[in-house]
């Protein structure tokens, strides 16, 4: 979802990240993209070990001021979840942040907002998206936004993923195999 479909239609190769790493990118990709970002956001990663690449994976996306990754030893079955916490240039207004993921993500098959109800690992078990909620703290001339954002390891955050970079390569339909 962070990356633009036609360079992955016309490649030979193309590399997903792992869990840590893809929510790191839902969470921060449109941030980066607006160039909001003041410093290094800190993320808390539950259902995921350390060793991913992160910080190259959001370098490959224009952020190169690091992050700060810490692992909790909480079991969510087969859900991957993160708290991201990042310092950014305070908007106009609380709409204009939610605009911002709502153009990444607005049309995507396989990152959706949340929208109602309790944030629980049981609304993307088993599913193939990945699911964001945003709550903003608003300052002077920066604020807190902390992105909250779970997926499945068998969805967004794995085979999910691959089939879908797959089926773009391809040319296929991006949900073809995939029950969305």
């Amino acid at each position: 979802e962070i990356a633009d479909n036609n360079p992955i239609v016309c490649a030979d190769a193309v590399s997903v990240p792992g869990p840590a790493a893809t929510l790191a990118l839902i969470a921060l990709g449109p941030l980066i993209r607006a160039g909001l970002l003041v410093e290094s956001p800190v993320m808390q990663v539950a259902g995921a070990h350390a060793g991913e690449d992160i910080e190259g994976f959001l370098s490959r996306e224009g952020w190169g001021g690091g992050i700060e990754v810490s692992y909790g030893d909480e079991d969510f079955g087969s859900v991957v979840t993160a708290n991201v916490v990042a310092v950014v240039r305070t908007p106009r207004d609380r709409d204009e942040m939610d605009e911002l993921f709502r153009e990444s993500y607005g049309r995507s098959f396989y990152v959706r907002e949340h929208t109602a109800g309790g944030w629980d690992t049981s609304l993307v078990a088993g599913h193939p998206f990945a699911l964001y909620d945003l709550s903003y703290t608003s300052g002077g001339g920066s604020s807190l936004l902390t992105v909250r954002v779970m997926a499945d390891r068998d969805g967004k955050c794995g085979a999910a993923q691959v089939v879908h970079a797959l089926n773009l390569m391809c040319g296929f339909e991006e949900c073809t195999g995939i029950g969305v």
